[in-house]
This record gives C-alpha cells, sequence and structure tokens, in this order.
C-alpha cells in the first residue's frame, strides 16, 4: 500500500485548510469606508429652505440610519390625533396639546404645558411652511410620545419663514432621553420637509386618515 503517498496529501490538504486569509486588511478597510459614509455630517447647500433640512445639528449614528422604522407612527396613538383645533396663541395651543396628553395617557397636563413652554422661550420650535415640532422633557415619563393636531387657524409661531403655523407635532421625552430625543426630531423635521406628506395632511378628513399617512411613511432610501 501507498501509505507514504496518502500521509503526504493529507498533509497538503490540511495544510491548505489552516491557511490564514491575508484579505483581512482590505476587509477591514472596506467596513470602515462604510461606516464613514454613515457617519460624515451631511453638507447642505446654500439656499435651501429651512423646512427642507432638520434645525438641529448632531450626527445620526450607524444603527439609527440603518434601523428601517418609522419610529413616529409607534408613539402617536390615535387618541393623540385632533382636528380643527381652535385656538389662537402658542399659549393656548400647549394648553391644548396638554389636555389631550391628560386624556389619553393620564399624564400631568400643567406640567406638560410649562414644559413645552419653556423650550418655546428659548427658541420657536416652528419649522417653516406652516409645520412646528414643539417638544419638552417630561419627569416621570418611561418613553416618548406625541401627538398630532392641525388648527382650525394658523397660529403665530415666529418660524424662519414668517408664516403662521397649522400642523403641529408636539414630541414629549422622558426627563433624561439624549440620543432618542434627537433622532425623534430628526425623522420628524424629514416627515414635514416632504410637501407631498404636509398636502395630505392639509386634507385628510379624519383622524383615521391622518393616523395612516404616518403609519405609512417611510424614510427616504
Amino acid at each position: 500500500m501507498n501509505t507514504g503517498a496518502r500521509s503526504a496529501e493529507v498533509k497538503v490538504n490540511r495544510g491548505r485548510r489552516a491557511a490564514p486569509s491575508t484579505n483581512t486588511g482590505a476587509r477591514s478597510a472596506e467596513v470602515d469606508k462604510k461606516l464613514g459614509a454613515y457617519n460624515r455630517p451631511s453638507t447642505i447647500p446654500a439656499g435651501v429652505n429651512s423646512i427642507d433640512r432638520p434645525p438641529f445639528h448632531f450626527r445620526e449614528s450607524f444603527n439609527a440610519r440603518c434601523t428601517p422604522m418609522n419610529q413616529i407612527a409607534e408613539l402617536l396613538p390615535a387618541a393623540n390625533i385632533a382636528l380643527d383645533v381652535d385656538v389662537t396663541t402658542k399659549s393656548r395651543l400647549f394648553d391644548a396639546a396638554a389636555a389631550l396628553f391628560a386624556a389619553s395617557g393620564g399624564l400631568d397636563a400643567p406640567m406638560i404645558a410649562s414644559s413645552l413652554g419653556a423650550r418655546e422661550r428659548l427658541g420657536s420650535t416652528g419649522l417653516g411652511q406652516g409645520i412646528a415640532i414643539p417638544h419638552g422633557r417630561i419627569k416621570g415619563l418611561r418613553s416618548a410620545v406625541g401627538a398630532f393636531l392641525r388648527l382650525r387657524q394658523p397660529v403665530a409661531f415666529d418660524a424662519p419663514d414668517g408664516k403662521p403655523v397649522s400642523q403641529v407635532f408636539v414630541l414629549l421625552v422622558p426627563e433624561q432621553a439624549t440620543d432618542l430625543h434627537l433622532q425623534l426630531l430628526s425623522e420628524l423635521a424629514q416627515m414635514f420637509s416632504e410637501r407631498t406628506f404636509r398636502d395630505k395632511l392639509a386634507t385628510a378628513t379624519s383622524a383615521d386618515d391622518l393616523g395612516a399617512l404616518f403609519r405609512t411613511w417611510e424614510p427616504a432610501a
């Protein structure tokens, strides 16, 4: 029997299987390149309207960009959607939103109105094109929650374009929320930057229709 030849063949095959990959550096560089592309701050051309970009400065994480999920629909219950809200000032709007949260989730209405007002005094949360995203941190709140109010008459909001606001998304987050807060604000700004989406919100005839618009919205690829 040719046992010597067989033994030599086994050794050769084992050597082939055990050979380490020599392309790990290239693979690592490719991964780093992809991660860098996701984490690179976006450049915004001069002259772009404020509604076409988020008015919040931050860098999205790789995981946030890769999550194909509409986070806003998850925190917007049907009970927190209101049409034809009759208010004439920001403070009245905040009171109406606070009452909505109190009725649907048992939250403290005065605390909510106070938090929204305090944030607004730091600078307008109006985006332009009739949109505003008032937001506040609420002590004791366990998870983020939102409400959408479409106003009967537009309300002055000191928005960048000077236009009054008729569509308002109110966002409440836990007192210690950090990255989540920014991710949600970013997604809201992206939503409302789409004219088609804004137009559909303006013409929807029921809260159910409005809820469906939020549920079916998808971020741009």
